[in-house]
């Protein structure tokens, strides 16, 4: 018996190798970009708004001067607060100005002194009714002064202020126009009352700080007192008159 001789193999004679199915590769998963940051808060104005010490400062402030540094090295206000002041002279009449009440009293007892002196001086026949008259006619047109100043606040409507600062006043220029009355102007004797009227105005107008219109109210306001006064004594002296007295 023959032995089989194995045939060759051959590539085509080989049973086909079956490969198993190839693993799909998955696509690469690329992380999700990360969202854009929001944008930058613009940098707020210097001063204001950043924690600083500027923050809440109004925009004019002084920051060269300190009132209360000054005030304590010089021992006196550094600044004057014009608001303040500008606000006290429209709603307060009376303002505080050269000197106190006492002393611009003083001024004014003196000035009505030397008024009582010249009357008395200048009347030979009866120098004491003269200067007792002046007395009177000085304290009394004061008074008229005040209410006068008084009428002026009221219409105004405003604060009056301190009565007696006011009162004050008013002696000296009472007192410094019956002074001018009293003395005479010499032989320009048309001169004495113009001269007069004028001074009562620049004593009052630089004592009590008055305004032109001001001063012309209270100076109108007081002749008008006056003249009245002068008026009632007039008829009260024709009423009181005897019978076919001329």
């Amino acid at each position: 018996m023959a032995q089989d001789t194995p045939t060759p193999e051959t590539p085509e004679s080989r049973p086909a190798r079956i490969e198993p199915p190839k693993e799909e590769v998955a696509p690469y998963e690329l992380e999700p970009a990360p969202p854009a940051p929001p944008p930058a808060p613009k940098p707020p104005a210097a001063g204001k708004g950043d924690g600083s010490l500027m923050d809440g400062l109004p925009e004019d402030a002084d920051l060269e001067h300190d009132p209360d540094v000054e005030r304590a090295l010089k021992g006196k206000p550094a600044t004057k607060d014009k608001t303040v002041d500008e606000d006290a002279e429209q709603h307060t009449f009376v303002l505080p100005g050269m000197g106190g009440a006492k002393w611009v009293a003083l001024v004014g007892a003196g000035l009505a002194v030397g008024a009582v002196i010249a009357a008395a001086v200048r009347s030979t026949d009866h120098w004491f009714a003269s200067g007792v008259l002046a007395l009177y006619l000085t304290a009394f047109h004061t008074g008229t002064g005040v209410l006068a100043a008084a009428a002026v606040a009221y219409f105004e409507r405003v604060k009056f202020g301190a009565p007696d600062l006011m009162a004050a006043r008013m002696l000296v220029a009472v007192s410094l126009a019956y002074l001018v009355f009293n003395v005479g102007v010499g032989v320009y004797t048309a001169l004495t009352a113009p001269l007069g009227a004028l001074l009562y105005l620049v004593a009052l107008g630089v004592l009590a700080r008055f305004s032109m219109v001001r001063l012309i109210r209270v100076a109108a306001v007081h002749l008008l007192f006056i003249v009245g006064v002068y008026i009632a004594m007039m008829l009260y002296a024709a009423a009181t008159a005897p019978a076919g007295a001329s």
